[in-house]
C-alpha cells in the first residue's frame, strides 16, 4: 500500500504556481487575474498543506502500523500454522492411542507420546495467544495515533476550506464593471 505518492503532492503545488504565473503574465492589474494569482498562491498553500499531511501521517501513523503488522502479524501467522501443524499431528496420534489395545507394549510409549503431544500443543497455543495479546496492546496503546491521524486530517481539511474560501470570495466580489487598474 503506498499512503502518497510524491508527484500528487507536488501536482497542487505546480497547479498553484501555473496559475500564479499565469495571472502575473496576464497582468495582476486586472482584477480577475490578481484572483487568478490569489488563487494560486491558495492552491500552492493547500499543496503544503496536503504534504505536511502525509508527511505527519506517514511518520506517525502509517509506518509505524505497517512496522507493526510486517513484524507481530508475520510472527502470529508463522506461531498459527505451527499450532494448526501440532493440531493435526496431536489428532493422530491420539486417534491411534484411542483405538491401540491397553495390553499391547506400544500402549504406554503411545500414552506418554500423547501426553508429551498434548502439553507441546498447549504451550503452543499459549505463545500465539500471547502474541495476540501482544498485538492488542500495542494497538491500544496506539489507538492516540488514529485520533492524531483524524485530528491532522480536520487540521488540514479546515485550513484547505479557509484557502478556498478566501479564493471564492475574490471571485465573488469580481463584478463585471470590474476594470483594469
Amino acid at each position: 500500500m503506498i499512503l502518497f505518492d510524491n508527484k500528487n503532492i507536488l501536482f497542487m503545488q505546480e497547479f498553484g504556481q501555473s496559475l500564479k504565473d499565469f495571472g502575473e503574465v496576464m497582468g495582476s492589474s486586472i482584477p480577475y487575474f490578481d484572483a487568478v494569482i490569489k488563487l494560486g498562491i491558495n492552491e500552492k498553500l493547500i499543496g503544503q498543506q496536503e504534504n505536511e499531511l502525509c508527511v505527519i501521517s506517514g511518520n506517525s501513523f502509517y509506518f509505524p502500523l505497517r512496522e507493526l503488522i510486517q513484524k507481530e502479524c508475520k510472527r502470529m501467522h508463522e506461531d498459527k500454522k505451527l499450532v494448526d501443524s501440532k493440531r493435526l499431528d496431536f489428532e493422530i496420534i491420539k486417534g491411534k492411542h484411542n483405538k491401540a489395545n491397553s495390553s499391547t507394549p506400544q500402549y504406554e510409549k503411545m500414552t506418554a507420546d500423547v501426553e508429551s503431544m498434548g502439553l507441546e500443543f498447549k504451550n503452543l497455543q499459549e505463545r500465539l495467544l500471547k502474541v495476540l495479546n501482544v498485538i492488542n496492546d500495542t494497538l491500544m496503546t496506539r489507538k492516540s495515533f488514529f485520533v492524531d491521524l483524524v485530528s491532522n486530517q480536520i487540521q488540514y481539511h479546515t485550513k484547505a476550506l479557509e484557502f478556498l474560501n478566501y479564493s471564492k470570495e475574490d471571485f465573488k466580489s469580481l463584478t463585471p464593471t470590474s476594470k483594469a487598474n
